[in-house]
């Protein structure tokens, strides 16, 4: 009986078993490796772009490379792109088993904003499995500074804050945490808020003043809703000006939410 039991169970790992790791086991081919993002019967290296820091005064280009992997040509071309941004496939009529590229040109000038921007990027097809494809742009805007003399830098604006960071402690979900970071202008020519912008669950208004004269100073409101947050949490708020040393403050709120 026991010389039995041990030619079944020899019989099974000897037999059994490899059958079973050709089922689960494939193999990635190296066109899969190469463009690991697919959709529909395209394939991509990577489903965004990303520009990374671009100068407001800049026209920066990237390129995206694509593959057909369908058993036809696949005709390429892009709908409802904003004016700053253009973008064009080499070739537009791709053919089977090919690759071929999308070339993005983005105007940051055109664009006329500051800090982080992720914008939707549509490629439309003739692809019967999924004929539009959306990827998505990634920036950030800076202003250019580069143009500035010494003496331009020497009298230029200083964004001070009495403080960067708050610390609200523990608080119930459902409160409310309102504050005023106050900030001060502390260079020599007319210091200018660009923009405010927070991240999720936090509001942050314009300043009460946002041209301000040298030695003048305003406050930038800040409006926290914990509704439905747990533990730990970590906001920032961006404040975009035009101090060539600290064109972008980040504040910081902290605290733990009950």
């Amino acid at each position: 009986m026991k010389k039995i039991l041990i030619i079944i169970l020899a019989f099974v790992f000897s037999a059994g078993m490899p059958v079973l790791a050709q089922k689960t086991i494939k193999k990635e081919s190296e066109t899969e490796k190469k463009f690991p993002v697919k959709k529909g019967n395209l394939r991509l290296v990577k489903d965004n772009v990303k520009l990374n820091y671009v100068k407001n005064t800049e026209i920066r280009n990237d390129t995206l490379r694509v593959y057909n992997d369908w058993n036809k040509n696949m005709t390429l071309g892009f709908e409802n792109l904003p004016a700053h941004m253009e973008a064009i496939a080499i070739p537009t009529i791709l053919e089977p088993k090919k690759e071929g590229m999308v070339v993005v040109k983005y105007n940051a000038a055109k664009k006329g904003d500051f800090g982080y921007s992720f914008e939707n990027l549509n490629i439309i097809t003739d692809d019967t499995l999924e004929a539009s494809k959306s990827l998505f742009v990634m920036v950030y805007i800076e202003e250019d500074f580069s143009m500035l003399s010494k003496e331009q830098m020497e009298n230029a604006p200083r964004i001070s804050f009495e403080t960067e960071k708050l610390e609200f402690g523990k608080i119930k979900s459902g409160e409310r945490v309102k504050y005023n970071f106050t900030f001060t202008n502390k260079g020599k020519s007319d210091l200018i808020i660009r923009k405010t912008k927070a991240s999720c669950g936090c509001t942050a208004s314009e300043p009460a003043k946002s041209v301000l004269k040298p030695g003048e100073s305003s406050t930038i409101n800040i409006n926290f809703d914990t509704t439905g947050m747990k533990g730990d949490e970590h906001k920032t708020v961006y404040v975009y000006n035009n101090d060539p040393r600290y064109s972008t403050v980040a504040l910081h709120i902290t605290g733990i939410v009950e």
